[in-house]
């Protein structure tokens, strides 16, 4: 077990994470009191660490006790773990609401079903407990739109025309568009090959027409939705019939719990209750300004999108999700309250097997009028 304790005074908090002048490099060999960590290794980080490398397999990362994982921008840095664990006085930061990280950074959650040492919660999971912190804040990027000309089938590359700009669309970044028809497995990915103003270039054969207008007064118009994210996390799988993804909880009393900007994909365990992309769980009454998920884009996901249980005050909005299984966005007990949830796309949502009504499941599962639906 590596444990690193705070060995120096905390200095002046910097504009952006990653230039506080308090950290330590991760790679360096003089940050680690014994040896560097290396596959299998349980490391507890108890003073701040830059993560200017990618970390090891770990078994297992406990952040505690004015610990800090700060993820550096100038190379694409991942952590890999069975666990990663952030409890009182500690702080896993990817970025700042006031500076959006601007590099790529990926947590790949790992291991297998089965016995764990912390009573259920560890395997293949982020946990943020009372008094931990965590803050991912991925670059700034337009969520989701609709189209306002109807695209028609055939091989690429189509021009597609927007409602909005398609702010901070990049080549390379993968869209979803919604089915305008009762299939929902008329949804259909596209990849982005320029985007000017409100016209995007994108390739990708596609199979089915997709409205783009109003019929008599209605908005029959196809959305669009932004899939790539700076900023992933994701569950390792062993195969495409593996549905035993990662997960992200927060308990009651954390201090901040915010997801902006994030892509997570292989997220959610299926038919274990508890296992979801993102997760509020018991929480009870939070100040709203310290946790929110917004802007994220959750896809290919094995079980729900994101899950408040027990938790009053959480900020949903802006979210896109695609491709999951059983219920999407999940109020679970029905006495939940003071929630918002705003402006969240849903689509192509599959049957779950965690409670009878995910063999049905619905894109937005409320079970309590006491909540803000907008």
């Amino acid at each position: 077990m590596w444990v690193l304790g705070l060995v120096m005074a905390s200095g002046a908090m910097a504009s952006c994470p990653w230039e506080s002048p308090e950290l330590l490099p991760w790679s360096s060999v003089f940050t680690w009191p014994d040896s560097m960590p290396s596959d299998g290794s349980y490391v507890r980080l108890t003073q701040p660490v830059l993560l200017d490398v990618d970390t090891p397999r770990l078994r297992r990362l406990d952040i505690y006790s004015g610990g800090r994982l700060v993820f550096s921008p100038n190379s694409s840095v991942s952590v890999t773990s069975d666990s990663i664990r952030v409890g009182k006085g500690g702080f896993l930061e990817v970025g700042s609401e006031d500076c959006p990280f601007p590099g790529e950074a990926s947590i790949l959650l790992t291991g297998n079903p089965g016995m764990d040492d912390c009573m259920g919660d560890c395997p293949k999971g982020l946990f943020v407990d009372a008094g931990g912190s965590l803050e991912m804040h991925g670059q700034e990027k337009l969520s989701w739109t609709q189209l306002t000309r109807t695209l028609r089938p055939g091989a690429g590359p189509h021009e597609l025309q927007l409602e909005e700009p398609g702010l901070g669309w990049q080549a390379g970044d993968r869209l979803v568009i919604a089915s305008t028809d009762y299939d929902l497995e008329q949804a259909e990915e596209v990849v982005v090959e320029e985007c000017e103003g409100n016209i995007c270039i994108v390739s990708g054969n596609i199979l089915f027409e997709h409205f783009g207008e109003f019929y008599k007064g209605v908005d029959m118009r196809a959305e669009v939705g932004l899939l790539t994210r700076n900023i992933k996390v994701s569950g390792e799988v062993k195969d495409e019939r593996d549905t035993y993804g990662g997960h992200i909880k927060a308990w009651e009393g954390f201090e901040t719990f915010k997801i902006r900007g994030v892509e997570l994909t292989r997220m959610g365990q299926q038919g274990i209750k508890g296992r979801y992309p993102i997760h509020w769980h018991m929480a009870g009454w939070i100040d709203p300004k310290k946790t929110y998920a917004a802007n994220n884009s959750l896809h290919h996901n094995f079980q729900r999108c994101i899950t408040v249980h027990g938790t009053h005050g959480v900020t949903v909005s802006n979210n896109v999700a695609y491709s999951t299984m059983g219920h999407c966005y999940f109020l679970e007990d029905g006495g939940e309250k003071n929630n918002t949830l705003h402006r969240n796309l849903g689509l192509s949502v599959r049957p779950g097997a965690t409670i009878p009504s995910d063999q049905k499941p619905s894109i937005f599962w409320i079970t309590s009028p006491l909540n803000n639906l907008i």
